[in-house]
């Protein structure tokens, strides 16, 4: 199905019940009822039962699928069983399950697996009789036993019958719905709620799956229910259902049942299709409206590239699918920080890399992003992605904006300098001259030129074991810091054995090759200075330059010594050890690039390549551009070079830090880790590591799970935890000495780790962690450790509009739960668990706030169940809102009999359904309704109202219907009020007979007489 036909209305508009839908001829009571004996029914209580000594399976009568919809011919002494074929969960071979007993009809009965039908030969039926049930899904209780106690028992569903207090096997009706969903997984706001109710599929090994309904009042937890009723984890799926009575379905109707699975679970269109059969065979409260759709929870690069690869496959399907966008599609714009910037509007390509000075705009979400001037994203966020957090630290703004690319007027500005601002109430975007992005970069950007220190009195590869912290100005931080570690006491292989490359070489290869003398060309080059493009072609052409430049001998001998230290056939890692990164002020991160030495390259290539890949790369592009803007001398940079054994075919690499960004608590580590050689500090498309707490016995709260691991399975053993944050405890206090920190400075310092293919943990850099500038919050009262909130606590807001506000806060460590207290709470509901205030502006007449000023106040606390709580004011003050102005655009009508039509516009189009008053006339007798009626103008702005004539046999002059607009409520009419459309006759003129005329002679006349 194509998802696009999920709409949602109005949350003003009334929810409607789904009426319940039933597979069955006769309905059953309710969970967990004593049923009676359905009408027809053979009583077989002295009868053996299923499994019971004695009984016979009763051979069934295969009934031959020929078309879809399915319906049999049929008595009232017959049942039927439902078989569909489903792709396994693993996504490999097929596999039949029963999907619906249904009690016969006198004549014919229609079979359905609550779903739309699928090709015939998927189908097969056998037929029973009612005097002698089957058990077919083989739990010792027969068939229409189960039927007649549906919930409590499901004929085609293996698990075992249940008790209403610990959940159901079967959702036959919406009342079974409600009888075991709760709010305790989403936000409760007095009384407004979303359904919740998780639910389990077990046996997916098999060819008889289970489904158990959990009871979510009693059992909150998956792991606990799976206890309580024995089930085994293995070979299980997991998640929950919820009720949105706002969503239409694909029919028309209000309500949709949407499913979801937890974010650490990767799930295939496969996978997908067999589950939502599954379900679906469990439900039949879905079969009248087919209101079940699996709904995509997380919105990441992963889950999206994924969605759109397989978006054929769901749309050939009927797998309804429900995105973020169909919940709540006239949300189209959500800010998530709120400043204002300057920049280069971009729309950014997969595995481009935006600048520091550019506006980045997104339609999905990358996993990290360097500085930029801000950014745009037209799908949504949430507060934790990677974008919002990079946007918080920079101060830089940052929003959802749904439409950006659909707008004509803004799409023409990308290319070109923009001004661009986040506020609650909406965002700007125009453009702007270079003079004022250059103005705006200066202001935020260093004062002062920062001039990197290089000693290149040191002429000699080094081991590290002879190179002191105090010489990273001739051998750069890396390498300093790395020789630094190889003295710490920690086990025997952590930090690799290898040497450190002087500035001096990379000094003396420059020089020998007059390679200086063409970067100070390149630098002054006027045209470089001012454009972008330019400087990107020009360091490309650097950069091949230095690898295609001459090596002098004696850094060749040099190097060949340095070789000759390592057994033969030893791979080298080339790493690069500049003065202008690792430093406090500076970190420069992933700006340079490492190289790896085989010694077939060595011998096709020279020994010399992968040094000269290093020494080039310290003129890359981003690295150039962040030197640049945080006002870094080009010409006194240098690039010393780390070289130590390679590590190949790691089992995981991640970074940790001395230091809680979190939660800020004191003593946790955070780790962050990714499967084999996936870079954590630059990774690939697409990939999300796994993110960790450590304590201080190394004990782990998982933040994250890496989407490339094992589904359940950490990275790390235990053992390696506990090794890491001991480590890391003896690395911090180490370089807090070298680096003189103070008590009470701001300090941790971050490491870069592997988990080798001997499954070690070694780690191979150090460098101090870079605070971020404190992060302006909202007046809140804390009570510490509770979640920081970062969303605005004012805002101003027009009447008569539903107003979505993002609450944004810190990462938690448990579950987040909001709550409300105030005058004014019954104004606000809080949407599922996305983290987004609802509030729907009141008439600004008539204000309905507690105190009838127009500001609807509360206070909002955040309530972390692994933290505490954070309590904050809220204020929303509604404005006067323009409203808007209906006019009748146009009219068209025909001959009599074809309707006269008219079209309304409202302008602006209004946030809900607008009813407007008009009156209808008409001039002739055309069987016209006329008199006073009202139209209901959408949010789309326009309605056309239809008008039905006669076709009569009488012959009359042509007519017209008119249409005029009467005052009234929420509007105001235009000029154009009224409207006149002809109605042509179509009717002949009747025939007349002509009268016949006859003259006969009279006798004759006298002269002068008259004749007759």
């Amino acid at each position: 199905m194509n998802r696009r036909q999920w709409r949602q209305p109005a949350a003003r508009a009334a929810a409607l019940a789904v009426a319940a839908s039933m597979a069955l001829a006769a309905t059953p009571g309710a969970i967990g009822s004593e049923a009676g004996a359905a009408a027809g029914e053979t009583d077989t209580s002295s009868a053996p039962g299923p499994c019971d000594e004695g009984w016979t399976a009763p051979a069934p009568t295969a009934v031959p699928v020929t078309a879809v919809p399915i319906e049999v011919a049929s008595t009232t002494d017959d049942y039927f069983v439902l078989y569909v074929t489903l792709t396994r969960w693993s996504g490999s071979g097929t596999f039949e399950i029963p999907v619906s007993v249904t009690r016969g009809e006198s004549g014919a009965t229609a079979l359905s697996d609550n779903l739309p039908p699928l090709a015939a030969d998927k189908y097969r039926v056998e037929k029973y009789q009612v005097a002698q049930p089957a058990d077919v899904d083989g739990d010792c209780v027969d068939d229409l036993t189960e039927l007649d106690d549906l919930g409590a028992y499901n004929p085609t569903n293996r698990a075992p019958r249940m008790d209403i207090a610990d959940g159901a096997v079967a959702i036959a009706s919406h009342d079974d719905f409600e009888a075991l969903r709760s709010t305790n997984s989403f936000v409760r706001l007095e009384g407004n709620q979303i359904d919740v109710m998780k639910f389990w599929i077990g046996d997916l090994d098999t060819d008889d799956p289970s489904v158990y309904f959990m009871n979510t009042d009693r059992h909150q937890w998956h792991y606990r229910f799976g206890q309580a009723m024995n089930l085994r984890y293995a070979n299980s799926h997991r998640g929950a259902l919820a009720y949105d009575p706002n969503v239409i379905a694909p029919d028309g109707t209000l309500g949709v049942y949407r499913y979801y699975f937890w974010s650490g679970t990767e799930l295939s269109f496969e996978r997908v299709e067999t589950f939502h059969a599954i379900l679906a065979a469990a439900m039949p409260v879905v079969r009248e409206h087919n209101n079940l759709a699996y709904y995509q929870v997380l919105r990441t690069p992963a889950r999206i590239a994924q969605f759109e690869a397989e978006k054929a496959k769901y749309e050939a399907s009927r797998v309804n699918m429900l995105l973020f966008e169909d919940l709540m599609p006239d949300v189209d714009y959500v800010p998530f920080n709120q400043a204002e910037g300057y920049g280069l509007l971009r729309l950014m390509e997969d595995g481009e890399q935006p600048r520091p000075t550019d506006i980045a705009i997104y339609e999905s979400l990358p996993n990290d992003l360097p500085r930029v001037a801000g950014t745009i994203s037209t799908i949504p966020q949430t507060p934790l992605a990677h974008v919002n957090l990079r946007a918080i630290q920079n101060n830089v703004p940052n929003a959802f904006i749904r439409d950006i690319l659909k707008d004509e007027d803004l799409k023409a500005l990308i290319g070109k300098h923009v001004y661009y601002s986040v506020t609650a109430d909406g965002y700007a975007l125009r453009a702007a001259t270079k003079k004022e992005v250059d103005d705006h970069h200066a202001a935020a950007r260093p004062t002062a030129k920062q001039t990197p220190q290089r000693d290149l009195t040191v002429t000699k590869i080094t081991p590290l074991a002879d190179v002191a912290f105090d010489n990273w100005d001739a051998f750069g931080v890396k390498a300093a810091n790395t020789a630094e570690l190889s003295k710490l006491d920690l086990p025997e292989g952590t930090v690799p054995e290898g040497f450190a490359v002087p500035f001096y070489f990379y000094d003396e290869f420059m020089k020998a090759n007059d390679l200086y003398d063409y970067v100070a060309e390149m630098l002054a080059d006027s045209d470089f200075q001012s454009d972008y493009g330019e400087q990107e072609k020009e360091l490309k052409k650097l950069r091949k330059k230095i690898k295609k430049a001459t090596t002098p001998d004696w850094i060749i001998e040099a190097l060949e010594e340095m070789h000759g230290a390592y057994p033969e056939g030893t791979s080298l890692r080339y790493r690069s050890s500049t003065n202008n990164e690792d430093l406090p002020a500076f970190n420069g991160a992933g700006l340079y690039s490492s190289k790896t030495q085989d010694p077939d390259e060595t011998a096709e290539d020279g020994i010399d390549k992968s040094i000269k890949a290093v020494w080039a790369s310290l003129w890359n592009y981003r690295a150039f551009l962040e030197r640049d803007y945080y006002r870094v001398d080009h010409a006194t940079t240098a690039m010393g070079v780390l070289v130590h054994p390679n590590y190949s075919d790691e089992l995981a690499n991640g970074v940790a830090v001395s230091y809680d960004p979190v939660f800020h608590r004191d003593g946790m580590y955070y780790i962050n880790t990714q499967v084999g050689e996936d870079l954590v500090t630059n990774p690939e498309a697409n990939s999300y590591p796994e993110e960790l707490l450590l304590d201080s016995d190394g004990k782990a709260t998982v933040l994250a799970r890496s989407n490339l691991a094992e589904p359940g399975k950490l990275l790390m053993s235990e053992a390696q935890m506990v090794q890491l944050r001991n480590n890391l405890k003896t690395v911090h206090d180490r370089f807090k000495a070298l680096y003189n920190v103070q008590d009470g400075d701001d300090y941790a310092i971050e490491i870069e780790f592997k988990i080798t293919s001997a499954d070690k943990l070694a780690i191979k850099q150090a460098r101090p962690w870079v605070f971020a500038p404190p992060l302006p919050l909202n007046p809140a009262t804390s009570s510490a450790p509770g979640p920081r909130l970062f969303t605005a606590s004012e805002h101003a807001l027009p009447e008569n509009k539903i107003h979505v506000v993002l609450l944004e806060y810190s990462r938690p460590r448990g579950e987040i739960r909001f709550t409300f207290s105030g005058p004014d709470t019954r104004h606000f509901k809080l949407y599922g668990a996305s983290d987004l205030l609802v509030f729907e502006a009141q008439d600004y007449h008539a204000p309905a706030d507690a105190d009838g000023d127009g500001v609807y106040e509360f206070e909002l606390t955040a309530t972390d169940s692994g933290a505490g709580s954070t309590t904050m004011p809220m204020r929303f003050t509604v404005t006067e809102a323009v409203l808007p102005e209906v006019n009748i655009s146009g009219a068209t009508s025909g001959e009599e009999g074809q309707d006269a039509t008219f079209t309304l516009l409202a302008s602006p189009a209004p946030s809900a359904p607008l009813t407007v008053s008009v009156t209808v006339t008409a001039d002739g007798d055309f069987g016209v309704s006329t008199g006073s009626r009202t139209v209901s103008v959408g949010t789309g702005g326009t309605a056309t109202l239809t008008i039905a004539t006669v076709d009569d046999d009488a012959d009359e002059r042509d007519g017209s219907v008119s249409l005029s607009l009467n005052t009234g409520d929420g509007y105001t009419v235009g000029l154009l009020s009224a409207d006149t459309t002809s109605v042509l006759d179509n009717d002949d003129a009747p025939l007349v007979a002509e009268p016949e005329v006859t003259v006969t002679a009279g006798g004759a006349v006298t002269e002068g007489a008259g004749a007759v």
